[in-house]
């Protein structure tokens, strides 16, 4: 970490873009949860600060980065705090920081698809318009990138600093009916009866309900969204 973001090499003025930059904080994080290493704190707290100023208004935010920073902060924001110089002060800025997360998630539940759209297939329901349409009749067109927000309800449920647990049910609905959608792009045997040959396509994302297209990052991002969500909902009491 230098100065609050990453160089592409050592040496370089170069930096790694927003994106890539959150991708390797939350592995940080991972990384210092399991280790707590001393030198990695205050680096790996300037990278999170800088990454949570980069999103912090709704016309910078994005939930590519955003997603991120939820993971680093589900896996060492506590433990990360008390290692800073000045830990009260720190518990503060993660306070903000939570709230911060907080807001976008009540921004993104707005953008959330939760009942039959007057145009257009019942299987979008869940999904998240993440894009403004290019016209506003159109009709919604939700795609794989509905798992980042589903998988940042995922670690947030389990932040009652972030969804308290007398506020739970409309997270967990919504982080369900992104599951549904989500399923609606996973290809499966009765869905691959066109392919020539289906076995290697099995459990890819389709990057859209009508796009067969399947890429790593849209099967890896709902792979982690799904993993999480399952662990989130096993973990919380049977009266939640």
């Amino acid at each position: 970490p230098e100065g609050g973001g990453f160089r592409i090499e050592q040496g370089s003025d170069k930096r790694l873009p927003r994106a890539s930059a959150a991708v390797v904080t939350a592995a940080l994080a991972t990384y210092f949860d399991a280790t707590r290493s001393k030198s990695l704190a205050q680096p790996l707290w300037k990278v999170l600060a800088d990454l949570i100023k980069a999103n912090e208004t709704q016309e910078s935010a994005r939930v590519v980065d955003l997603l991120w920073v939820a993971h680093a902060l589900d896996a060492a924001g506590d433990n990360l705090a008390k290692a800073q110089p000045d830990p009260a002060a720190a518990a503060k800025t993660l306070a903000q920081w939570r709230k911060t997360l907080a807001d976008y998630l009540e921004l993104l539940s707005e953008q959330q698809i939760r009942s039959r759209p007057i145009l257009g297939p019942d299987d979008v329901i869940g999904g998240f318009i993440l894009e403004k349409p290019a016209f506003p009749a159109s009709p919604p067109e939700p795609d794989w990138r509905s798992a980042m927000p589903t998988a940042m309800l995922a670690f947030a449920l389990r932040d009652p600093a972030i969804i308290p647990a007398d506020q739970q049910f409309g997270p967990v609905l919504a982080a369900g009916l992104g599951a549904r959608f989500l399923g609606q792009l996973i290809v499966t045997e009765p869905s691959a009866f066109y392919l020539r040959d289906p076995e290697p396509a099995l459990g890819g994302v389709r990057r859209t309900l009508w796009d067969n297209t399947l890429y790593p990052d849209c099967s890896a991002i709902t792979l982690i969204a799904l993993a999480e969500l399952q662990q989130t909902l096993g973990d919380l009491e049977p009266d939640q």
